[in-house]
């Protein structure tokens, strides 16, 4: 929810990083500039500010990219999430049971960002933070973690916005909401080429994340891969409170 009094020039900050590290190539000022409709000077002014602190650095061609203190805060918050600990384990167990692609993702600012996402046989280097993201309204996940909002919260965030591939706008997407909350479970048909299903769940340790398995899932498989996508999602929420009654307080101690 937006603050009475919020910080205009903090969020336009945050836009601009946002664009840079998205991107899979530099971007340049005029670039930049035009992607998020803002003034030119004030993206200019605001790249060089983040630059001077770290989070983004010019090549040869003065184009932006990600700098040294994005990386660093990469890692803080993959070693603060306990996401390694707590999810690679499970995830890794349910790809080796089955053939279809396992995934777990955060969704922030209507997508879903893969933290992790491969199939069996895929190398585990190839595995974490190598897929990009996706619009949350047409993802499983991005289902999963919306049912779990309130309806104002999603309306807010989508209103007036075209859905990319939902013609019906937000009614139609809080209707599919509704409909996932009813379940319990998110399923998502991809009608293409490849007729992929995918079903997802939340986390409830995290709820802003969720867990997903997408294949060529036949009717009479759903109930099975639901089975165990559920084990999966036990066992990283059971980790995680593990480390919150445990292991959490130790490390609070030694670090004071």
């Amino acid at each position: 929810m937006l603050p009475k009094q919020p910080n205009k020039s903090l969020i336009d900050g945050i836009s601009c990083l946002q664009g840079v590290v998205s991107r899979t190539e530099h971007v340049g000022v005029s670039e930049l500039s035009q992607i998020l409709d803002m003034e030119q000077t004030k993206v200019h002014r605001l790249l060089r500010t983040l630059a001077h602190l770290g989070f983004t650095q010019q090549n040869g061609s003065r184009k932006y990219g990600p700098g040294p203190a994005i990386y660093a805060l990469a890692a803080q918050t993959l070693y603060s999430s306990h996401f390694i600990r707590d999810a690679l384990g499970p995830l890794e167990e349910l790809r080796a049971k089955q053939a279809h692609i396992v995934a777990m993702g955060v969704v922030w600012n209507r997508r879903v960002n893969y933290l992790y996402h491969a199939k069996r046989g895929t190398p585990l280097e190839q595995a974490i933070g190598t897929f990009g993201n996706w619009p949350a309204a047409d993802s499983g996940i991005g289902l999963a973690v919306m049912a779990g909002m309130d309806d104002t919260e999603i309306r807010r965030l989508y209103e007036g916005r075209e859905l990319e591939f939902d013609k019906k706008g937000v009614d139609g997407l809080l209707k599919r909401v509704a409909e996932v909350r009813k379940k319990g479970h998110a399923i998502v048909e991809t009608h293409s080429e490849e007729h992929n299903t995918t079903i997802a769940l939340p986390l409830a340790s995290n709820p802003i994340v969720g867990v997903g398995i997408s294949g060529r899932i036949k009717d009479e498989q759903r109930d099975k891969v639901l089975a165990m996508l559920r084990e999966t999602v036990a066992k990283i929420d059971a980790n995680a409170e593990q480390f919150a009654a445990g292991l959490g307080s130790k490390q609070i101690e030694q670090a004071i």
